[in-house]
């Protein structure tokens, strides 16, 4: 809440606005301290991160005299960055996500203005081990962000190069191959990927990447090397013009953070527009849409024919698929995962650029619910059902899609009944779109879609 005052400082140098401020750090010490209260997100390991910058920035206001500090506010932020630091060194409150960076970047920034508090004695050393901590967690080797989601990639990046505390840790030696990694994570037509808890739009890729492979003579292609990491990328060389490709696999499961139930979902990007889409971040509340966009209903991979799965159901070990590579003529990616309890899957996809998708699956499913495959399409394309597939015209070219599985097929556009065929696209907005869901028995062991442009 003292964000827009702190602003409005930096922007005119009134310290009316700091002292406006100081309101709401004595409201908070009286309600805390005084008053001994607590409430749910009172001590939450961000929100703990993040008050200790502006803890410390506000002693060191007072300490240059921008804010009058008589005996009583000097020793209640004393007492605040105190209680701030002895949490923040507390390795049992440390969050191994992103959150644990700005509780670094807290520790340190408090312990290098406050040092003269016995609790922040050894503050900027704990500090330092707790990023070192984080940040091993937070990226691959190959400097892939590892919470499944790009839009998260741009984030930690952008939070550890812009912190000055956190530069100060040695955030900028790990962001070299971050960087390389980022011009992966967007579509051709500039918007983040949609795979996971990502929205938004970041600059597009422009050069031609050192990874090509070529499936014949002058039809060359961008391959990212980085499916160790869990994500198969395959897409159109930039200087090619018109007419971009892009087929984006989810693989990606070191930890459940940000996890979506989207292993071997798919995202297909052809002939400069999206095809076949994902259903978004949503937003973080828990309501029945926060479960929708998690769950295999609103990605284009196999679920089970039951209310909900959670993205907790999977085994996570790192990387699902194995390296891209080229066969007869294709890119081949291929993957496997397990379902805990549920069900094993694994996929192979055979894709030629702005020709052809042929995505294999075999289950073996644990439970007898039937088996569900679904594929989501762009807003604005509206599929024509066959008995085993469907058509969509795309103007210049007809995709014609089909399923190989004794399934019977659907679609479903904007229902809340249960919800199914829809997307978000910005924070807690949702648009309608089509959802085709195959609904297959449930001894099941081997599914196709067969996609084809012409």
């Amino acid at each position: 809440m003292t964000d827009p005052l702190l602003a409005a400082y930096f922007e005119d140098e009134d310290p009316a606005h700091l002292e406006a401020a100081m309101i709401f750090v004595e409201d908070w010490y009286d309600y805390h301290v005084e008053r001994e209260k607590t409430a749910d997100y009172s001590w939450y390991d961000m929100a703990v991160g993040i008050r200790a910058l502006r803890i410390a920035f506000l002693i060191d206001a007072t300490r240059s005299g921008e804010i009058e500090a008589d005996r009583a506010r000097t020793n209640m932020l004393n007492e605040l960055a105190a209680l701030h630091a002895e949490n923040l060194k507390d390795w049992d409150n440390l969050n191994l996500g992103n959150h644990g960076l700005f509780q670094a970047a807290g520790l340190n920034l408090l312990c290098e203005v406050a040092n003269h508090i016995p609790e922040c004695s050894d503050g900027q050393v704990v500090a330092q081990e707790m990023f070192d901590k984080v940040m091993s967690t937070q990226f691959t080797s190959q400097g892939v962000h590892a919470e499944n989601s790009p839009s998260y990639h741009f984030f930690v990046t952008n939070v550890a190069r812009g912190i000055a505390s956190l530069r100060r840790l040695g955030s900028e030696d790990w962001l070299e191959k971050a960087d390389e990694v980022a011009e992966w994570l967007t579509l051709p037509d500039a918007t983040v990927v949609p795979v996971g808890d990502s929205d938004g739009s970041r600059r597009a890729m422009t050069d031609d990447p050192e990874h090509t492979e070529c499936l014949a003579a002058g039809q060359c292609f961008a391959v990212a090397p980085y499916n160790a990491s869990g994500y198969g990328i395959v897409r159109s060389l930039p200087s090619n013009g018109e007419n971009q490709s892009m087929l984006f696999v989810q693989g990606m499961a070191h930890n459940l953070v940000h996890k979506h139930a989207d292993d071997l979902s798919f995202i297909l990007y052809e002939f400069d527009r999206p095809i076949f889409i994902e259903g978004g971040k949503y937003g973080y509340k828990r309501d029945s849409w926060r479960r929708y966009v998690q769950s295999p209903a609103s990605h284009n991979t196999i679920g089970l024919d039951r209310d909900y799965i959670s993205p907790t159901t999977v085994v996570t070990h790192g990387s699902h698929i194995g390296p891209t590579e080229v066969s007869d003529g294709a890119f081949a990616i291929a993957g496997g995962y397990q379902r805990t309890e549920l069900f094993d899957h694994r996929r192979s996809f055979r894709y030629v650029p702005g020709v052809s998708l042929d995505i294999e699956d075999q289950i073996f499913n644990r439970t007898e619910d039937g088996i569900i495959t679904s594929l989501h399409l762009a807003p604005d394309l509206e599929p024509i059902l066959s008995g085993e597939g469907f058509e969509v015209d795309l103007g210049q070219k007809t995709l014609t899609a089909e399923l190989r599985g004794d399934c019977e097929i659907s679609s479903h556009r904007g229902e809340e009944d249960p919800i199914l065929g829809w997307r978000s696209q910005s924070y807690l907005r949702v648009e309608p779109i089509t959802t085709v869901r195959a609904l297959c028995p449930a001894d099941t062991t081997e599914l196709g879609w067969s996609i084809r442009f012409d």
